[in-house]
């Protein structure tokens, strides 16, 4: 029988069919069960004695192979299936999950617009995020918030322009703050720092100046010119230096708040308070703040240190008028006074000291405002030039001219200006360059 089955191309045990077909004798029995692999028994019973034709065998695998069915079947074939659609499902979820929480989360402050009483803040790509409403009908528009956005500029005549809005990690957690300070046409109503979180929910708010006298006059109503944020004493955070001065430009408050909105220190100037700038003079890892203006009792430009450290009191002064009983001395490490020329004497009634640059050369060039003349400091406010621009020499020949000065531009006329330089020493003004003792 069994060389009739040989001879007929017949297979007679399980192990022969396995081998055949290229699996194992557990797989075949599956084949035979659920996908009718052609298998025969020699006497009809389940248990008999099976066998197989080749022919069969060739041609029931041909119709499998066509619908891809042995494959589905194969050992180990639907555990791997479903590892790789656990595998996924887990990314999916994963992917969804994240881009769920990038949709809901809330996005950085990136910029603004101005929407008649409100400031809109926006994201990088212009969606709005959250708008603060100032209930004031005057609003200052886009124009100006942008010509006052994140840093000062340099205008005109050398007149500086500082921020009334600025976005910026100011508390060192990682995230966008938003200082802003409503500014309208006629300035009334104003003098508040804003300070808002990602969320547009307020963090503090600062109020500039407070009822002071100075001389027998009483000052209430101030004004915000602007306000810059630095790191100053390397703590991670920032530190938001406030300009502000009442109706009239005098007396000006220098504030420095923390980042959290505290008062850290005040200086009042009896004038106004032009330019500030953060350097670090003595190259010791901390910075200073320089600050420039005018002097209302001197009819001068002024150029004034600080050490971030100790910020109080008041400018020297020494008329009671721009005296105030509620301050003590100033803090200041310089309080340094520029001379008046004969030019700028012949036509205004006082100076200030503009706009200053620090050069890399360790230098600061002050400006002059109305004289235009230049004067240049060293790191250690020690003078090195007086120099002439061509603004001051077409004044100096029109003054000349009209015969109101007599003067002539030579090297003594900028060395008596150099000289002309006065510091305060904390008892009186000296011409040698001296510390606020």
């Amino acid at each position: 029988m069994a060389a009739e089955h040989e001879k007929s191309g017949s297979l007679t045990s399980w192990k022969e069919i396995a081998a055949y077909l290229g699996c194992d004798k557990r797989t075949c029995c599956r084949w035979e069960k659920f996908l009718g692999l052609p298998v025969h028994r020699m006497e009809g019973a389940h248990k008999s004695r099976v066998y197989a034709r080749k022919e069969e065998l060739d041609a029931w695998r041909k119709s499998r192979e066509s619908t891809h069915s042995l494959d589905k079947h194969k050992p180990g074939s639907a555990a791997w299936k479903t590892a790789f659609l656990v595998l996924a499902l887990l990314l999916a979820a994963t992917t969804l999950f994240f881009g769920f929480r990038k949709l809901l989360s809330p996005q950085e402050p990136a910029d603004f617009r101005i929407d008649k009483s409100a400031l809109v803040v926006l994201s990088e790509k212009g969606r709005e995020l959250w708008r603060f409403e100032t209930g004031l009908d005057n609003l200052l528009g886009d124009r100006t918030y942008r010509e006052h956005f994140q840093v000062k500029r340099i205008g005109s005549f050398k007149i500086v322009t500082h921020p009334y809005l600025i976005i910026k990690d100011i508390n060192g957690d990682g995230r966008k703050e938003v200082l802003f300070t409503a500014k309208i046409e006629d300035e009334s109503g104003e003098g508040i720092v804003f300070c808002f979180d990602r969320r547009g929910r307020e963090m503090w708010r600062f109020r500039a100046g407070r009822p002071i006298r100075f001389g027998r006059q009483d000052y209430a109503d101030f004004i915000i010119r602007g306000f810059e944020a630095n790191e100053l004493d390397n703590d991670g955070r920032q530190e938001v230096i406030v300009i502000s001065n009442a109706r009239g430009f005098f007396p000006t408050q220098l504030a420095v708040l923390g980042s959290d909105g505290k008062l850290l220190g005040e200086f009042w100037n009896s004038g106004q308070l032009n330019d500030i700038a953060f350097v670090d003079l003595e190259r010791d890892g901390k910075k200073e703040i320089i600050a420039s203006g005018q002097n209302n009792e001197y009819n001068k430009g002024c150029l004034i240190v600080f050490d971030t450290a100790r910020i109080s009191g008041s400018s020297p002064q020494s008329v009671e008028r721009f005296i105030s009983p509620a301050l003590s001395a100033g803090t200041e490490r310089f309080y340094v006074l520029f001379p008046r020329t004969d030019v700028d004497l012949s036509e205004f009634p006082i100076e200030s000291a503009v706009e200053f640059e620090v050069l890399s050369n360790d230098l600061i060039l002050v400006h002059m405002a109305l004289s235009s003349v230049l004067y240049e400091l060293g790191f250690d406010l020690a003078p090195r030039i007086a120099r002439t621009s061509h603004r001051f020499e077409e004044k100096h020949a029109v003054a000349v001219r009209e015969g109101r000065i007599k003067s002539v531009l030579d090297d003594a006329y900028f060395d008596s200006l150099k000289r002309g330089i006065l510091y305060w020493n904390g008892r009186q003004w000296t011409g040698t360059p001296s510390e606020n003792r």
